[in-house]
């Protein structure tokens, strides 16, 4: 039986804030992000997406990517391109990749 799917990480890193045009209040808004993987027996194989959210501190409205204001979308793209996946998410496609080296290790050798 193997176990696989999808998790949901959330990422540090991001110290933006931004101004509410729902309530007026200025730099409340922070932006936060999250990183979906995929992992096969919990292990992190490999990133599949990347997202963010906004929230004012004051207000509360929270906004997804699609819903944030033009002003704001562009402080998140920034934010978004400066945080980084780490790379203990790609956990699992090094040690297959390390598998792979050593297969073809141990057949160069056993040919001579």
């Amino acid at each position: 039986m193997i176990i696989f799917g999808t998790r949901t990480k959330f990422l540090n890193g991001s110290t933006a804030t931004a101004n509410c045009n729902h309530c007026g209040s200025t730099q409340t808004v922070r932006l936060s992000f999250a990183l979906n993987y995929f992992h096969i027996f919990w292990i992190p194989m490999f990133p599949l997406s990347k997202t963010g959210i906004s929230q004012c501190g004051h207000c509360k409205q929270a906004l997804y990517a699609n819903q944030m204001p033009d002003g704001l979308k562009a402080v998140y793209n920034e934010e978004k391109a400066k945080v980084k996946t780490p790379w203990g998410y790609r956990f699992g496609l090094i040690l297959i990749g390390l598998f792979v080296l050593f297969v073809i290790a141990v057949i160069a050798t056993s040919k001579r």
